[in-house]
């Protein structure tokens, strides 16, 4: 691979010549050079890995602006909105959810605890999130348990991305809108676009499971 820099943790003991001490226990050292990053380049962030080993890519600064500009354009995310995120944040999904709605002026509310979690109803019962971005596991446990149930009944907006969601969810969603107004946006987008690339309106989920 030749690499131009290698960054390690420190207790990997690896043979690095000159090494940068970068704190909270990582070291980096140069072992080529001449290389010079593109000048748009912002991140790099991995794939998904869905159909076979997580890929690094190389995400700009355009990009990125245009994505955020497109989810806010979408979604339209306002400072009145307090999100519920525990989407991992080396993920274009996660990422992208945290800084479209800190571009809006929402609140972040960050947690690790489990929809599973007794802990997570204390949470949306003290806090009142309003939007909640999850997997289709998230609300499959949503859909089975009872969203009530679950003390989550503050939340006017659910987004899903990065896996398929079961015919069954999707019916639930599109009855969740119905019933009760909670915008269910069902998206797919990539890693390489920077992000989300499609939105199902909650409007057309009935006609769309």
């Amino acid at each position: 691979y030749r690499p131009d820099w290698i960054v390690a943790p420190a207790v990997a003991a690896l043979d690095l010549a000159a090494p940068i001490d970068l704190g909270r226990g990582y070291l980096a050292a140069r072992r080529h050079g001449g290389a010079v990053a593109h000048a748009d380049l912002r991140l790099l962030l991995p794939t998904s890995g869905s159909l076979g080993s997580p890929r690094t890519v190389k995400l700009g600064a355009k990009g990125l602006a245009a994505s955020l500009r497109q989810v806010g354009a979408t979604l339209a995310p306002n400072p009145a909105d307090r999100v519920l995120l525990a989407l991992p944040f080396v993920h274009v999904y996660g990422l992208t959810t945290l800084l479209s709605h800190l571009a809006a002026g929402a609140s972040i509310l960050l947690s690790r605890e489990s929809i599973l979690s007794p802990a997570f109803g204390a949470l949306c019962d003290h806090w009142r999130p309003t939007t909640l971005g999850g997997v289709a596991f998230t609300f499959d446990v949503m859909r089975r348990i009872g969203w009530r149930r679950l003390g989550a009944t503050s939340l006017r907006t659910l987004t899903h991305s990065g896996d398929r969601l079961p015919l069954e969810t999707a019916q639930w969603a599109a009855r969740l809108w119905a019933e009760e107004g909670v915008a269910f946006h069902r998206m797919y987008g990539m890693t390489e676009t920077t992000g989300r690339i499609s939105v199902l309106a909650p409007a057309e989920l009935a006609d769309h499971p």
